[in-house]
């Protein structure tokens, strides 16, 4: 029976990937956060878990985006996993600039998506006469928060090139935004265990203790 599953589930990213990668993010995502949660809180938010869900196909969508272009560069430039791994660092790292960003505006509206979306389409009518690039700063950069960030990336750095680089040699194509989800995963498991070790160790206040 559970290789019949599989089969099923590998022959659905093939002919699927797109919705593949939705759905496993849908899966994955709330998983982590529930776990992530009882890591560190020992309790799960029901609001937040559904929030995470409503975002978590877009986030596999950005995901699939980010797993392609890096088989591109490594098509058209230099075909080799490490150089396909260091590819989909920068665009890694910007989606994860907006993961965060999204759970920081989450924490003020009171996970209504309904609001952060009101956010990046900006309703406030004073910044109307803004240009692109104070936007893009007001309604994005200014809500990363800033020490958070820099400790996942330098932290997550030599793990994502070292998982990546083992996808991109041994995973199928079709399995490699899979792979990258059960990493990330992975991933969040670890980043909540040292966050909950930093929170108890320096005393952060809570407002600061976002999730990674």
């Amino acid at each position: 029976m559970v290789s019949q599953a599989w089969e099923g589930y590998q022959s659905f990213a093939l002919e699927h990937p797109l919705l593949n990668s939705m759905s496993s993010a849908e899966l994955m995502y709330v998983a982590s956060d529930a776990a992530s949660q009882l890591i560190r809180y020992k309790k799960i938010d029901l609001e937040k878990l559904a929030y995470t869900a409503k975002l978590a196909p877009l986030y596999g969508l950005i995901g699939e985006g980010i797993i392609r272009s890096a088989n591109f560069i490594g098509e058209g430039i230099y075909d080799h996993p490490f150089v396909k791994s260091l590819a989909t660092n920068p665009l890694g790292n910007i989606s994860s600039a907006f993961f965060f960003v999204n759970n920081q505006l989450a924490e003020k509206n009171g996970y209504k998506l309904s609001e952060t979306i009101k956010h990046y389409l900006g309703g406030n009518p004073e910044d109307s006469g803004e240009n692109l690039h104070a936007k893009f700063k007001n309604r994005f950069l200014d809500h990363v928060p800033d020490k958070i960030y820099k400790k996942a990336v330098l932290l997550g750095l030599p793990y994502w090139l070292t998982a990546q680089t083992a996808i991109f040699s041994y995973a199928p194509e079709h399995m490699r935004m899979p792979s990258t989800l059960v990493c990330a995963f992975g991933w969040t498991l670890l980043a909540s265990s040292l966050s909950l070790v930093d929170r108890e160790s320096l005393s952060l206040p809570e407002e600061m203790d976002l999730e990674i």
